[in-house]
């Protein structure tokens, strides 16, 4: 019947005055808010429109690049130290406007967006294992995929190509219903890569000379036990080789190293080791044993590379150029030493990996923080701004700051790939 359910006003004409004058109260005291609050919101919703507004950020015919896009590995972001803002993030390769996202861990998308790209950059991503500091921003990208499609056209899309392992396809697995074509409407295709397969990045465009070949790696990732990966990034005649979180393990690197050779790669360009961290253990090693018997004596680090690991990959790679990645958060001191009195020992250039490091893949140029140019490898200095890591050319000093160059980073703000954007 009508009006059956009309409970009539569900508050007494008296509290409902006395309940508009609360409001009314609140609103009045927080009217000296109101301006700056809603500008500032509308700012947010600006800088969030045009990350996931149709088109790319990078302009066509920009030179083939790898960027870092994190910093702590593992549960250091999880559990900071010293009241520290600790950020993970991942890494993003640029090729002939082809954008690869590696490894989308904590604070990723907020790195990414810190470095001026968008989301429409991103065209593949591809994950090796599936735990969080490699997987927790896949479903932010996700989400951010949505909300780009949503009400648009389904010729105007942003569709991705997903490349995971084992573990991570089995973490998100209820995200995919395999049994529509265009669900979800942000994924091109979904790509389950194991250990020793090569793939083409994107999976549809055979004639690309971007691929990666999958290799083995010595690490649990908890949903599986031997399925978590490294690989082998071929861009056109440049290979990059991330070995993945892994332990250094001589008859997997002997089985990767034939792989590679069947592929007819016999060189790496750039090498990004993951070292994890310095146990105590490797204190400990025995020179008077051979490197297999130290590692049966439990002095390497198991689950990643640690220092000694990293040595033995670099040793066996030779590339021009080491990236280290993946550092605990208790390294943030000394990491920079660390990779430097490496470098000196073994001879090849080693830089710590960072936010905002860009090299070019062409000539392993080095993004400059202070001049905003690309500058020769050669004359790239490592600098440390409190917890940040700023990659300064020796050239880019002025005569009068050759003196103290320490001071002159100390107060500058980093530039951003400007050259590279709209």
């Amino acid at each position: 019947m009508p009006g059956e359910f009309d409970l009539g006003p569900t508050i007494s004409p008296d509290r409902e005055e006395n309940l508009k004058g609360v409001i009314k109260k609140v609103f009045g005291d927080l009217d000296s808010f109101k301006g700056p609050y809603l500008a500032s919101i509308r700012e947010n919703r600006n800088h969030f429109e045009k990350f996931i507004s149709p088109g790319k950020s990078i302009k066509e015919g920009t030179f083939s690049f790898l960027t870092v896009l994190r910093k702590w590995n593992s549960y250091t972001p999880v559990l900071p130290i010293n009241g520290s803002h600790a950020k993970g993030g991942g890494y993003f390769l640029y090729h002939k406007g082809i954008g690869i996202t590696i490894d989308p861990g904590y604070n990723f998308v907020q790195n990414f967006f810190g470095n001026n790209f968008k989301l429409d950059d991103i065209d593949a991503v591809i994950i090796t294992h599936a735990h969080n500091d490699h997987t927790v921003e896949l479903e932010s990208l996700f989400s951010l995929l949505y909300k780009r499609n949503d009400k648009l056209a389904e010729n105007a899309h942003k569709k991705i190509d997903l490349y995971m392992n084992l573990g991570t396809f089995k973490k998100y697995a209820a995200y995919f219903d395999l049994s529509h074509r265009n669900y979800p409407n942000y994924i091109r295709n979904i790509v389950l890569i194991d250990s020793h397969n090569e793939y083409v990045v994107p999976k549809d465009l055979f004639e690309s000379d971007l691929s990666f070949i999958t290799t083995k790696t010595q690490h649990h990732e908890m949903i599986t036990t031997n399925y978590a990966l490294g690989f082998v990034l071929k861009c056109g005649d440049k290979t990059i080789r991330f070995t993945g979180d892994t332990g250094w393990n001589e008859i997997i690197e002997k089985e990767n190293s034939q792989l590679l050779d069947l592929k007819h790669i016999d060189k790496v360009d750039i090498l990004v080791p993951h070292l994890g961290s310095i146990e105590e253990c490797e204190f400990n090693f025995d020179y008077g044993k051979s490197i297999e018997e130290n590692i049966q004596g439990g002095i390497f680090y198991e689950q990643h590379l640690g220092i000694l690991g990293c040595i033995c990959m670099i040793h066996k790679s030779r590339p021009d150029l080491v990236i280290f990645s993946e550092f605990g958060e208790e390294l943030k001191a000394i990491r920079t030493s660390v990779v430097n009195k490496i470098s000196e020992a073994i001879s090849i250039p080693c830089l710590p990996g960072d936010i905002g490091l860009c090299v070019r893949l062409d000539d392993l140029a080095v993004f400059c923080f202070k001049s905003g140019e690309m500058k020769p490898l050669r004359d790239m200095e490592v600098y440390e701004v409190k917890e940040d890591l700023f990659f300064v050319s020796s050239s880019s000093f002025t005569e009068g700051e050759q003196a103290n160059k320490n001071a002159t980073v100390q107060r500058m703000a980093k530039k951003n790939f400007p050259e590279l954007v709209y």
